[in-house]
């Protein structure tokens, strides 16, 4: 056995949508570096280059293909050459997201905003499950789908976004359901706050580091880097018999009330002042 064999996720095969920055990368990232073979998907073509090319220096197995998540013809081709690429797949990742993340207030959200987000977070995800189905159910592999907390709480994305997260979160219960008999497991994650792995955090901002201490009880946002290691082992035979579930990796976020963390935030922005 070589260093590389005795990987967690040695011999797996894994397409991880909108994987050139963010949660994204960091999921692609860990898997290749757990010994997975990955393909990152994304619509921006040097951006995907550039994040497959740095995890192939760290020592990952990574390629990019370009892929329009939001459109069928589209999807179907970018899994087929996804599969081809790497010789099968047992690992699906749907992170995608639109590329203009745009959050008027709710009067002026248009029917072209909602159905460019449901397009890509929902119809989109359902879409590439569908697509990638025969390789899943061939590999008896798993489907990971990127939710979030606000599928079951509400704050500042448009009511499209919220909509498509609760929906992600169904539409991998009802995929665990009618998957399961083909050994293909289907489980999402729910992240909280998220920090930037590049360029100025969100906590280096004073008023945002003062309102994640008073609303996650860790006291902090995430790293991409600690929801992708929740990927990974949602992936992993080690979670071969855990599917239909959605993961909340929040720090305890939703667990507290709003009205502390509004005050704590107006005393913040006080003090700044």
């Amino acid at each position: 056995m070589n260093e590389r064999t005795a990987l967690p996720l040695h011999d797996r095969r894994a397409m991880v949508t909108g994987a050139a920055q963010g949660i994204g990368l960091a999921i692609a990232r860990t898997l290749a570096l757990q010994g997975a073979q990955v393909v990152l998907v994304n619509l921006k073509h040097d951006a995907g280059e550039a994040a497959a090319r740095a995890i192939t220096d760290a020592g990952g197995d990574a390629r990019f293909i370009v892929g329009d998540m939001s459109d069928e013809a589209a999807i179907v081709a970018t899994v087929a050459a996804s599969a081809a690429a790497i010789g099968g797949l047992d690992i699906l990742v749907n992170n995608a997201a639109p590329t203009q993340r745009a959050r008027p207030p709710f009067a002026e959200q248009s029917a072209a905003l909602w159905d460019a987000t449901e397009a890509v977070m929902l119809r989109g995800y359902m879409l590439t499950a569908q697509a990638a189905l025969p390789h899943l159910a061939q590999a008896r592999g798993a489907i990971v789908n990127l939710s979030s907390v606000l599928a079951r709480s509400v704050a500042h994305e448009t009511a499209a976004y919220h909509v498509a997260k609760a929906g992600v979160e169904q539409l991998t219960r009802y995929l665990a359901w009618h998957l399961g008999r083909s050994g293909v497991r289907v489980n999402a994650v729910a992240p909280g706050v998220v920090d930037r792995e590049f360029g100025a955090k969100l906590s280096d901002d004073p008023v945002n580091r003062a309102v994640l201490e008073a609303a996650v009880p860790l006291g902090r946002a995430a790293t991409g880097a600690e929801i992708a290691e929740v990927v990974a082992f949602l992936c992993s035979p080690a979670a071969g018999y855990i599917t239909g579930q959605t993961l909340v990796i929040d720090g305890g976020l939703s667990l507290g009330e709003p009205f502390g963390v509004a005050r704590a935030t107006l005393r913040a922005a006080a003090g700044a002042a």
